[in-house]
């Protein structure tokens, strides 16, 4: 067994073909069809979901906080014209990197700092490819992370997640969807959020 990493690629190849730095992701590699293919088959929950269920994407989590977003704060997606997408997209980086539990971050935290280092250059791209702000602005994140508390509370309690909610769960459920139909429905949010000749462009990319 070769153990010498000190040349092993750090690229991670798409579906697509693109092979992307971890360390220094590009925005010109990434494309609305990796996205929306990685966040479609991504479980939530790192896959620890019960087998009598349906898993939740981490698309469908995102459309979801998208919803909470428009119904709890329609005046806010008028107002800031790159809410929606900064929401559609708050987790597109594990469309790349997986869905990592929280623990495995912390865990790491304790010894390097190269999985935060990976996350935010994912993100930091990606909402570049989009013409979005990163960091995303503090009040568009507070509204962002109140919505992903939300659906994630309801998460926890249709799934039967052993852990406490850290907000009361709303009193209905998410529909489960497949791989394909999520896939879908998260293309067309985005292009719909996106201008005309841009979503274009970035479809006629992928």
């Amino acid at each position: 067994m070769n153990t010498n990493t000190k040349n092993a690629s750090r690229h991670f190849v798409s579906l697509s073909g693109r092979k992307i730095d971890l360390l220094d992701p590009k925005a010109s590699d990434i494309t609305i069809h990796d996205i929306c293919v990685g966040m479609a088959t991504t479980n939530r929950w790192a896959g620890q979901t019960p087998l009598d269920k349906e898993p939740i994407s981490c698309a469908t989590h995102s459309l979801y906080v998208l919803d909470y977003i428009a119904e709890h704060y329609p005046d806010s997606l008028q107002q800031f014209p790159n809410l929606a997408l900064s929401a559609l997209l708050h987790d597109a980086h594990k469309a790349y990197m997986g869905q990592q539990p929280a623990a495995f971050a912390n865990a790491l935290a304790h010894k390097t700092p190269v999985p935060d280092q990976i996350r935010n250059a994912l993100k930091k791209a990606i909402f570049t490819s989009f013409d979005l702000i990163y960091p995303v602005p503090t009040y568009l994140q507070k509204v962002i992370t109140e919505a992903e508390n939300n659906i994630t509370a309801i998460e926890i309690r249709d799934f039967n997640i052993p852990i406490a909610p850290s907000v009361e769960p709303k009193n209905y459920s998410i529909p489960k969807i497949g791989r394909m139909e999520a896939y879908d429905t998260f293309l067309d949010v985005m292009v719909h959020f996106l201008p005309v000749d841009y979503a274009a462009k970035k479809v006629a990319c992928a």
